[in-house]
C-alpha cells in the first residue's frame, strides 16, 4: 500500500471513530434495538466530476449514493469523503474547488476530512471551500496559523462532536 493510500485510511478510520464515539456519546442510554446504518465513502475524488475511462464522475457516484438512501433509508445513511476532494480536474482547478464543493452539496455529504491536496492553493482558498461546503469536516491537529496551537486553529467542532458526555 503506498504511503497516501496509508494515510487516507487511517484519515477516514479517524473520521468513523469520532463518529462512533459521537454517537456512544450523545446516547445516554443503549437503544432497545440495535441501530444498522450504512456509511458510503469516497476519496481521492480529485475534482473528477466529468465521467471519463474508468472515472465514474459525480452524477454515476449521486446515483449510487441516492439509491442506496432509497433502499436503507436516508436517515440511515451517512456519505463521508476521505480527502482529495477538489484538485485535480481541469473544471474544479480553475474555480479553485468552487464546482466540486457546490456538486458535493448537491449529493449531499455528510462529512469530510482533509487530504494533502486540501491544501495546495492555500489556507484561505480551504477556508473559503470549507465555508462553502455544507457538510462538516473533521481532523486533528491541523492549525490555521503558524502558532502550532490547535486551541487557535479556527475551525469550530462538527455539531456532532460538541457537548459533553
Amino acid at each position: 500500500m503506498r504511503t497516501s493510500k496509508k494515510w487516507i485510511m487511517l484519515s477516514l478510520i479517524t473520521a468513523l471513530v469520532l463518529v462512533f464515539s459521537a454517537f456512544s456519546t450523545a446516547a445516554k442510554a443503549a437503544p432497545a434495538a440495535p441501530v444498522t446504518f450504512t456509511i458510503l465513502h469516497t476519496n481521492d475524488f480529485h475534482g473528477q466530476l466529468v465521467a471519463s475511462g474508468s472515472n465514474p464522475g459525480l452524477a454515476r457516484t449521486a446515483a449510487a449514493i441516492n439509491a442506496v438512501r432509497t433502499t436503507v433509508g436516508a436517515d440511515k445513511t451517512l456519505v463521508v469523503d476521505a480527502g482529495d476532494e477538489m484538485q485535480g480536474s481541469l473544471l474544479s482547478n480553475l474555480y479553485h474547488g468552487e464546482s466540486t464543493i457546490g456538486s458535493f452539496n448537491a449529493v449531499p455529504y455528510d462529512l469530510a476530512t482533509f487530504g494533502n491536496h486540501e491544501f495546495d492553493w492555500g489556507q484561505d482558498v480551504l477556508a473559503d471551500r470549507t465555508a462553502q461546503a455544507n457538510h462538516d469536516y473533521v481532523s486533528a491537529n491541523i492549525v490555521v496559523n503558524d502558532t502550532g496551537n490547535c486551541a487557535t486553529a479556527g475551525w469550530t467542532s462538527p455539531a456532532f462532536v460538541t457537548g459533553g458526555p
